[in-house]
């Protein structure tokens, strides 16, 4: 179990929230929790307002006159809702503030201790909560090891591991009240104080404790009071029906109808075979409505956003925006194969499994107690005899309703299987033994039948084979793996030479723009920005906030809180940007429909349009990374005058409107010494980048080229090998210049990849190498040298294999 955990917790997940929550949490521990938004130019303010009360229905307007605006902001604050608050305090709190904080170091492993302790914890609340079903120790530890199989490729540092693990305890509680004793419910009530404030899945605490307690009431209530309940569920849903009812939702209520017909169907099964269902009783019913409305309550007195905690959720779930916010990949259903986000092949298994073991197992217990039945004149008296299993439908309910909710939106994968698995392995149990009974049973002779029914304890010879394979596949999927973490965590690392640690290369960050903060921070840059959206929380984190209120200089436009932080409009807003606003999506269309590639004026004046939008809102300062997602809209920047570039490197780009004060200062001072560089390669790189582009003469070009030399010297990799390149095709009494340069690195390359292969960062000498490769390929071409021609060709696509091989040896 410990193995498939750690495997479970080495799958590479993006980290965009994991950065939201360290420039959360700092802003938490230096200022304290509220609603006022430090961030971002374009969130919501902090309320409510006396003219957003205006706005309100006319009980809320009434509940706020008579008890105050002030208490109202209290109970029911709103602006940024961060329902994550805790796990932001705790996740910044390890890293730069604890006894073994190393984000000074740029390592930040103690997210990955952190993420090896929340699922070594859930793999031992599976484990134990398959025990107290009563299955054998072997097969529960076997599906414990399965459920973190299934929920693997969705595991990632962030809030939601947090709930991954209460959904686990939760669950344990709810088995321990069932088959041990029911004060056990109690404990719902510290677990979800804890639970509401560390992650917004609390909700699943009170939704799954309804089927819970409702199914355990049909089991307890006398047949005259399920007439009652049912009759007065009835009456009440056709008094709701009758006052809001709407064509928009007659489907919805439709089902709702239905289930409630198959609810009082389920009572009167309950009822009248209430001996064969596992039944806490109305005592325990009891205690669990009462844990369940004390847990309510201390869920909204102790969240510092109180009622607001709850209704938000409710409003980004089921508002008319919900769809929207929806609409990422993790949102998407489970089996929507072509998915980027996680695998829901083991989660398709683990559901055919469900499936097949809870048909076999309902005709497994019904053929053998019959069997039994047919064989015996009356029942055995002795209280030891093996007793075929009450069928827990509640618990059963629950696994099959997160189940549903996994196949709806397959982020709830991982807790579909900690809910799922061990029903399964219950099953699985009680199948064996119940066959082994009957086994038995059939043996004896009728005089025998009387001493009852007996399980044959396992055959030694079973459980030495049992414990050979357990043995065995310790053994085995321990030294894969841990041969393959090595390979891959600890070994040198092909795409960056400083940002290597197991966490950088467990979540991409060492794409974030690390250097392009620094030097947003050296060069005391303020006012608003406009930046890709999943790097939002980073570019929050790695500015330096105002010590008295905590608010960044440079204003975010958007970030990956999305719906906690924002309202639709500004996600709207910020897709229309980067589509080229409205020209130019007219423009990008227009050729779409007439399959033509975009012209130089098609990107000047889709680079004006979004000059405008900028203008409109007061940026001055674009961040963006160079991706596939981004590269035609640092494409169209490219073509505007006034927006030039004064960072780049490998990973990002940060243009200026050069004509802002700022922003020209920011731009003339390149030249003269005062534009501050976290290094000197990205100095010397866009030197070379805007001599070369604005330099006048042939001692400029040659300046420009002699800054991109340096800086290729100083890192190895695609940006300063793009730039000598250009200087080939804009300057041709420089050519030669650059040929050479090419064919040196060319062949230092093939004389040293071996060893450069063992270092960090080979992945962009690879690089380097293959466009190096293409231009010796055109010059050979040029000067008609077909044999030169084809070798270079042949070492290009050696390029971008070796390229392919070593990124797919460093993915897991």
């Amino acid at each position: 179990m410990l193995i498939f955990a750690f495997h479970a917790s080495t799958h590479m997940v993006g980290a965009g929230d994991t950065w939201v929550a360290m420039a959360c949490g700092r802003h938490f521990i230096n200022h304290g929790v509220d609603t006022v938004e430090p961030f971002s130019a374009n969130s919501h303010k902090a309320g409510p307002t006396e003219k957003e009360i205006k706005t309100w229905p006319n009980w809320a307007r009434w509940i706020t006159d008579k008890v105050g605006i002030e208490t109202v902001r209290y109970w029911h604050p709103t602006g940024w809702i961060n329902q994550n608050w805790l796990t932001h305090v705790i996740f910044y709190w390890l890293t730069h503030k604890s006894p073994f904080a190393d984000a000074e170091t740029f390592s930040f492993n103690t997210l990955v201790y952190w993420k090896f302790a929340i699922y070594i914890l859930t793999v031992i609340c599976v484990y134990y909560t398959g025990r107290v079903l009563g299955v054998n120790p072997a097969l529960s530890a076997v599906f414990a090891c399965f459920t973190m199989f299934v929920g693997r490729s969705l595991l990632d540092i962030r809030p939601a591991g947090f709930s991954n693990l209460l959904v686990a305890v939760f669950l344990l509680i709810l088995v321990l009240t069932t088959y041990r004793n029911i004060f056990y419910i109690w404990l719902i009530v510290p677990l979800a104080v804890f639970w509401c404030n560390v992650h917004g899945g609390y909700l699943y605490l009170f939704i799954m404790l309804v089927p819970f307690i409702r199914l355990h009431l049909g089991t307890g209530l006398s047949k005259k009071w399920l007439v009652i309940l049912n009759a007065s569920t009835f009456l009440v849903f056709f008094i709701f029906l009758g006052s809001i009812y709407s064509k928009e939702l007659s489907s919805f209520f439709l089902k709702v109808f239905i289930g409630l017909l198959g609810l009082a169907a389920l009572d009167l099964v309950l009822f009248f075979f209430r001996k064969r269902f596992v039944s806490i009783g109305l005592k325990g019913v009891y205690h669990t409505v009462a844990a369940g409305f004390i847990a309510f309550i201390a869920a909204v007195v102790f969240n510092p956003f109180h009622l607001t905690n709850l209704t938000h959720t409710f409003i980004i779930s089921v508002s008319e925006h919900a769809k929207m916010w929806r609409s990422v990949n993790e949102w998407h259903p489970a089996f929507e194969w072509n998915n980027p986000v996680g695998t829901a092949v083991p989660f398709a298994v683990m559901f055919g499994i469900a499936l097949a073991t809870l048909g076999l197992w309902a005709v497994v217990l019904r053929v053998t107690s019959r069997s039994v039945s047919r064989g015996r004149k009356r029942k055995a008296e002795s209280g030891d005899e093996y007793q075929w299993p009450r069928i827990n439908l509640p618990l059963m309910l629950v696994a099959a309703l997160t189940i549903y909710m996994a196949i709806r939106s397959r982020r709830f994968i991982p807790i579909a299987a900690i809910a799922a698995c061990p029903i399964i392995a219950m099953f699985i149990d009680q199948m064996i033994r119940a066959i082994s009974a009957t086994r038995n049973f059939h043996k004896l002779t009728p005089a025998s039948h009387k001493q009852g029914l007996s399980v044959s304890a396992m055959p030694q010879a079973l459980q030495l084979f049992f414990t050979l394979a357990g043995a065995v596949a310790v053994l085995f999927f321990g030294t894969w793996w841990g041969l393959k973490f090595k390979r891959i965590y600890l070994d040198p690392w092909p795409t960056d030479t400083k940002l290597n640690s197991v966490f950088m290369r467990m979540t991409a960050s060492d794409a974030k723009p690390f250097y392009a903060c620094k030097f947003i921070k050296m060069n005391k840059l303020e006012g608003k920005m406009f930046n890709y959206w999943t790097e939002g929380g980073f570019i929050a984190w790695g500015q330096q906030p105002d010590p008295n209120t905590g608010r960044t200089p440079l204003q975010l436009f958007m970030d990956g809180r999305a719906q906690a932080a924002y309202e639709p409009r500004a996600y709207e807003l910020w897709q229309g940007i980067m589509s080229g606003g409205q020209i130019g999506r007219q423009i990008v269309s227009s050729a779409r429909i007439r399959k033509r590639k975009l012209t130089r004026a098609d990107y000047v004046k889709i680079g004006r349009s979004i000059n405008e939008e900028l203008k409109n809102h007061n940026v001055w300062v674009v961040l963006m990374p160079l991706t596939p997602n981004t590269q035609n809209f640092a494409k169209w920047f490219e073509y505007t005058a006034n927006w030039p570039v004064v960072f780049f490197n490998n990973r990002q780009k940060l243009f200026v409107d050069a004509t802002t004060t700022q922003g020209r200062e920011l731009f003339e001072g390149i030249f003269k010494g005062k534009t501050l560089y976290p290094d000197d390669f990205s100095k010397n790189l866009i030197m070379a980048h805007n001599i070369l582009l604005f330099g006048k003469g042939e001692a400029a070009k040659k300046r420009g080229l002699d800054f991109a030399i340096k800086a290729f010297d100083l890192n190895p990799s695609a940006a300063p090998m793009v730039e000598i390149l250009t200087v080939a095709t804009r300057f041709a009494e420089l050519k030669p210049q650059v040929t050479e340069f090419c064919k040196k690195y060319f062949d230092d390359f093939r004389k040293n990849k071996d060893d450069w292969a063992k270092q960090d960062g080979y992945h962009h000498r690879v690089e380097a190498a293959r466009l190096a490769s293409i231009h010796l390929q055109n010059v050979a071409q040029a000067q008609k040298n077909t044999k030169d021609a084809k070798f270079y060709a042949a070492e290009r696509k050696k390029c971008v294999n070796e390229r392919n091989r070593t990124a797919g040896r460093k993915r897991w």
